[in-house]
């Protein structure tokens, strides 16, 4: 990425499509060669406004995998590439709130006080459904024509995370151990 200057940009403060053209020549002659922008809402984000006034919960592209809150990507992605701006995605994904909660994909941590497991507010990675939730929903955003993914860990797995029954099962497999935590 020699060369590159990026700019992280919050979905709310993409212009509206009729104004993207305008945008993206902006940023190109502030010497700016790619934006990154988060594909969705999560924890604490900011997010767009619904209709109603509502902060809305979802992604900022078309898939069959979660509300699209608007297609961001779709809109900006043509005239990005047209003018040799590159448009890169951010997610963590294990703090998006899109996904229901009552599906069962939160991860387990370890209570060290209590000596117990408690349910966590984060996603379970190792989970295969969740899993191949994921693997639909970014194939989505590829197919946006996006020119790379950022995965960010902005909440690492500690040593008291990642103890699902995925999680622990995987564990247990690769070392040979067992644990209890």
């Amino acid at each position: 990425f020699k060369g590159v200057t990026a700019l992280m940009v919050a979905p709310q403060d993409v212009p509206p499509v009729n104004e993207l053209e305008q945008w993206v020549q902006t940023l190109m002659q502030d010497g700016i060669s790619m934006v990154l922008l988060d594909i969705g809402t999560s924890v604490g984000s900011n997010r767009l406004a619904s209709n109603d006034g509502q902060r809305a919960i979802g992604i900022y592209f078309r898939s069959q995998w979660a509300e699209t809150i608007r297609d961001i990507f779709g809109e900006l992605i043509p005239p990005a590439h047209q003018q040799g701006l590159s448009v890169f995605a951010s997610v963590s994904p294990r703090r998006i709130n899109w996904v229901d909660p009552t599906v069962a994909w939160l991860d387990r941590s370890y209570d060290p006080v209590h000596h117990q497991l408690r349910l966590s507010p984060y996603l379970d990675l190792f989970h295969p459904a969740f899993q191949e939730y994921l693997v639909g929903l970014l194939s989505d955003l590829a197919d946006t024509g996006v020119d790379g993914i950022l995965f960010r860990n902005d909440v690492p797995l500690g040593p008291y995370d990642g103890f699902s029954a995925f999680g622990v099962r995987a564990f247990e497999r690769d070392f040979q151990t067992r644990i209890e935590p």
